[in-house]
């Protein structure tokens, strides 16, 4: 997913600037690649969505496109980074969108040429997406439980019992700190 929203940015970056047709079927593309992905959203400077595509829910787009992200942490966390940070992609804590879904963001910075902030590139997707891989961890006889976790520390998917640790913060914890 990093790197298909780096193709993103690319996209968007291009000069001479590609033709809107041309990156609306390159976006859908990544979608089809991604079918645990909700949308994909582009956030101007200002937190202005200007690009938003979605495969599994179409009738949502219209509320996504009039939405002002410049509050969400997604946008926040790229637009104060380190320069050191300006690069890195961000996985967030789990959240309710507008759209009433519980979600993720995997988010990266769109920067100019002298690393002058333009906005955000990200993908919402379920925290489900980790379901499968942690089964399959869970699969081996020692574990009793799996999780995976931002660099914060918030619990973005556990198995057993996600509804009851999701969201959770275990930065303080010796199982974090390790």
């Amino acid at each position: 997913m990093n790197l298909a929203l780096q193709s993103v940015i690319d996209d968007a970056l291009a000069a001479p600037k590609v033709p809107p047709a041309v990156s609306e079927r390159r976006q859908l593309s990544l979608l089809k690649q991604f079918p645990e992905v909700h949308y994909l959203i582009i956030v101007d400077a200002h937190g202005k969505v200007t690009t938003a595509q979605s495969i599994d829910d179409r009738a949502g787009l219209a509320t996504v496109r009039t939405f002002d992200a410049s509050q969400r942490d997604y946008f926040t966390v790229h637009r104060d980074a380190k320069s050191e940070d300006f690069f890195r992609y961000r996985i967030s804590r789990p959240f309710k969108t507008i759209t009433g879904r519980y979600t993720i963001t995997v988010s990266r910075s769109v920067r100019g040429e002298n690393g002058q902030f333009l906005g955000v590139a990200l993908f919402s997707l379920a925290p489900t997406f980790f379901d499968s891989v942690l089964r399959m961890v869970l699969s081996n006889e020692f574990l009793d439980a799996a999780a995976v976790h931002n660099r914060e520390g918030d619990i973005i998917y556990r198995l057993p019992d996600p509804d009851q640790h999701i969201g959770k913060n275990i930065a303080g914890g010796d199982a974090f700190k390790t």
